[in-house]
């Protein structure tokens, strides 16, 4: 009997892919998206949708109950936290509330709903799979809010798989570099937001800068690598008997620049980043 899996943030991108391929190799699948008409969308797939905005305490009480009313004797539960949102921006300029917003997404939503459902997947022996970032590991400049939350999320990865350590149960993290997904889009579309939010001595300090790291983020956007690639190692996860505890997803320059970043010393690092 396949796993029960449930996936959050499956409007687009990695959820989406995800819901998609797991449906067809015969898992039982729990489809989180935030909105109603993702809800429509997702539900053409053959799975089961249900609303849920990670922030939501409601929400993902429903979820929890929803989960353990479809998981069958025998079977598997596997959740994998998707759900993420990008904020870029010079760090004296975002506001509070964006910090804020990026980390209930990005963060204390996945503590949340792993929270509740820890004792269930250590039970039937699941795998829980959080989605991290290249950008948990090496920060660039404007990226700090998010950045910030992915680094959080390999320190919650690592207490987490060590506490539960011994329980057959699997914690991993998939570290992904430059995706397309439409995560970065809707980061592009915030551009002017921010812009607008800074004040004019803000702008006017950073703007070089901000230009030069637009220009590079729709750069790495065009190269980056397939979301399948994602969806690969989601699978091989589910079906492996011992499961790496980290997957770096990326190009062969980002893993070299992942790499390097670790073993040179910081005020070179920031040289060449900077």
């Amino acid at each position: 009997m396949k796993d029960l899996v449930l996936i959050t943030g499956c409007s687009s991108g990695i959820g989406e892919a995800a819901v998609k391929q797991l449906s067809l190799s015969g898992y039982s699948v729990i489809a989180g998206v935030r909105k109603q008409s993702d809800f429509a969308k997702i539900q053409k797939i053959s799975c089961t949708p249900i609303i849920l905005d990670v922030t939501n305490p409601e929400h993902i009480r429903s979820a929890v109950k929803l989960v353990r009313s479809l998981l069958k004797e025998g079977q598997k539960l596997s959740l994998i936290n998707n759900a993420g949102i990008a904020i870029a921006g010079p760090i004296e300029g975002v506001s509070m509330s964006d910090w804020r917003k990026q980390f209930d997404v990005n963060f204390f939503g996945l503590v949340e709903l792993t929270r509740e459902l820890c004792a269930d997947i250590r039970k039937t022996k699941g795998t829980i799979i959080n989605i991290g970032s290249v950008s948990g590991l090496v920060t660039l400049p404007f990226l700090g809010p998010y950045a910030a939350t992915k680094y959080a999320l390999e320190a919650f990865s690592d207490a987490l798989r060590r506490e539960t350590y011994g329980f057959g149960m699997n914690v991993c993290l998939i570290e992904p570099g430059p995706i397309k997904t439409p995560i970065w889009e809707k980061g592009f579309s915030n551009k002017n937001e921010t812009e607008i939010n800074l004040s004019d001595e803000v702008r006017e300090v950073y703007k070089k800068k901000y230009k030069k790291f637009f220009k590079m983020a729709q750069k790495s956007a065009i190269d980056a690598i397939e979301v399948n690639r994602v969806v690969e190692v989601i699978l091989s996860i589910l079906t492996s008997k011992k499961p790496r505890p980290r997957y770096l997803i990326a190009s062969t320059s980002s893993k070299l620049g992942v790499h390097l970043a670790r073993y040179i010393p910081d005020k070179w690092l920031d040289g060449l980043i900077g």
